[in-house]
């Protein structure tokens, strides 16, 4: 049989005296993160002791031995032995003999908690401009002995939101930042250490709710989504979707083909939103049939289907019972008529560029 030795031979205890120090036995014990434990029992200036020292699967000690047994009895404690237990505690047992009589002691020891990444950081605010930082990586419960110098790298960056500067997290796409779509993204960090550590580590980032946005967007494509107070988005370039969800809203798409949502409760009052630039050729208008009845059969926002054409009137008010969707040109403005010419009263949706509009605009989410 040939040997394979897997790092160098490291000696433990140190150099010292034999008539200060006596090693009288040793034990060793695996445990469940890789590493191990060491105990041994030794007589010190006289005095009998019992010691342990924990190592990383690296074979790198946790710091110096440290001391076992409480008491530091004159007699002989011998033959000390190491159990690893299934949390990663171990327990160490050991025999004290004297003149009267022998007696056997034990000790339970937590295990070595293993490395863990941390972000300290609060919530980031949606819509954060780029370079905004989040805040800071640590590495916990780690030796820099183990680790030698870190370095962080960033796996998993969200779709793009965040970027990693040293052990800084910051922002790289704010527009990706909405709290009315997703209130947390998880990334996923990993870090490496100049002695050959790693530890990968998924991690999660708060995003902070911004009562009044104001929101301009780039050349890229965005779904920009409001919350129940007043809004402000611009589309910029880009095929965007703006939905301004609940309160007074100013939308404005910009260059590209744009979709505007409409997914809450009109009101005359408190929610009815301001189309700045509405292109027929170009853009669309998105209903959710879950507040717009009557309007044709059902989509999606990944499919939306085109409302029925007999939905939709261009007046001042319906002409029959089929209208919802009525478009008064001369005052600018969007309506919803629940039944037609029934008795209930059209509610005012928007207000649009007084121009041509024709079913052709609509769609059902």
């Amino acid at each position: 049989m040939t040997l394979i030795r897997i790092g160098e031979e490291v000696q433990i205890t140190g150099d010292m005296p034999h008539f200060d120090y006596e090693v009288t036995g040793s034990s060793v014990a695996a445990l469940p993160n890789g590493g191990w434990v060491i105990v041994w029992s030794a007589v010190v200036e006289s005095r009998t002791q019992v010691l342990a020292q924990v190592f990383n699967p690296l074979g790198i000690a946790y710091g110096p031995p440290e001391r076992v047994n409480k008491f530091n009895p004159t007699s002989e404690t011998i033959h000390p032995v190491v159990t690893a237990l299934s949390d990663g505690s171990w327990v160490v047992t050991w025999a004290d003999v004297t003149d009267s009589g022998d007696t056997i002691y034990q000790g339970h020891f937590a295990g070595i908690a293993p490395p863990q990444l941390s972000l300290h950081a609060g919530p980031i605010a949606e819509a954060s401009g780029t370079g905004a930082l989040i805040g800071n990586l640590s590495l916990a419960n780690a030796n820099p002995t183990d680790t030698g110098t870190m370095h962080y790298q960033l796996v998993d960056d969200a779709g793009g939101r965040f970027m990693l500067e040293g052990a800084q997290l910051k922002v790289r796409d704010g527009l990706k930042l909405d709290y009315e779509q997703a209130t947390a993204h998880t990334i996923t960090v990993k870090v490496v250490g100049s002695t050959g550590f790693s530890l990968t580590q998924t991690l999660t980032v708060q995003v902070g709710d911004v009562a009044r946005e104001n929101v301009m967007g780039n050349d890229f494509a965005h779904y920009l989504v409001g919350g129940a107070d007043i809004d402000i988005f611009n589309g910029l370039g880009g095929n965007d979707t703006l939905s301004g969800g609940s309160g007074k809203d100013t939308l404005t798409g910009g260059a590209g083909k744009d979709a505007f949502v409409f997914n809450t409760k009109p009101n005359k009052k408190t929610n009815l939103d301001t189309i700045k630039d509405f292109r027929a050729k170009d853009d669309d208008i998105w209903l959710d049939d879950a507040v717009f009845k009557g309007i044709g059969k059902a989509g999606t926002m990944a499919a939306p289907k085109k409302i029925d054409a007999k939905a939709f009137y261009s007046g001042s008010k319906a002409h029959d019972s089929n209208d919802r969707i009525i478009w008064n040109k001369d005052k600018g403005v969007l309506y919803y008529d629940p039944d037609g010419v029934g008795s209930k009263a059209q509610i005012a949706i928007a207000k649009l560029p007084k121009k041509a509009l024709s079913a052709g605009d609509f769609f059902v989410i």
